[in-house]
């Protein structure tokens, strides 16, 4: 946990870091006025750590593939869903919160009984199952579930069909591109 901990902590130090100052409002804190990096105001456990790298498409790959089988869809899904959220970075983390390769939201990470949302093998799982979830939930429609993904079930189930959120229309579409809009194959459910 501690080392999770850590991991989060480091991201969020370099995305302030490398982020632009806006003017302060109701919705922002005040940027650090000294000009020193934010790195330098925060807490730091440990004196210094490595940079996050981006992890290898092949050397997950054989992972990939024995957790999309698992889970009934092909590894091109899983793929594609990990280069559009989180470019292969392991230790990302978006402005809303959610965590490592495949974007998991602190609450759904709990639900699917993640210990480390930066451990990829663990993140992928993750993510898989819940991918898995969502396509069950919309009949095997991809293009419903990966809005769910990315917006939530609960917008996809209000609008009753893909939510009018750029965000979510852009996300749909550049990973159904990346898949050159191929049907998802599932399992049969019985």
């Amino acid at each position: 946990m501690a080392a999770s901990l850590e991991m989060q902590r480091e991201s969020v130090r370099k995305q302030t870091n490398s982020a632009v100052p806006v003017e302060e409002s109701f919705f922002t804190t005040a940027w650090p006025r000294s000009g020193a990096p934010v790195a330098a105001v925060m807490p730091v456990a440990t004196a210094a750590s490595a940079d996050c790298e981006r992890i290898p498409e092949g050397q997950l790959s054989a992972y990939i593939e024995e957790t999309a089988r698992k889970e009934g869809f092909t590894p091109d899904l899983l793929r594609a869903v990990i280069a559009q959220e989180s470019s292969y970075l392991p230790c990302a983390v978006s402005p809303k919160g959610a965590q490592g390769l495949m974007q998991l939201m602190p609450a759904t990470a709990s639900d699917l009984g993640v210990q480390n949302p930066f451990d990829p093998e663990e993140n992928i799982s993750a993510g898989a199952r819940f991918l898995g979830r969502l396509l069950t939930r919309y009949g095997g429609d991809l293009s419903l579930a990966l809005a769910a993904y990315n917006a939530g079930p609960g917008r996809v189930d209000s609008y009753r069909g893909l939510p009018p959120i750029p965000e979510t229309l852009n996300y749909v579409s550049s990973i159904m591109q990346r898949l050159q809009a191929q049907p998802v194959e599932m399992a049969p459910l019985f």
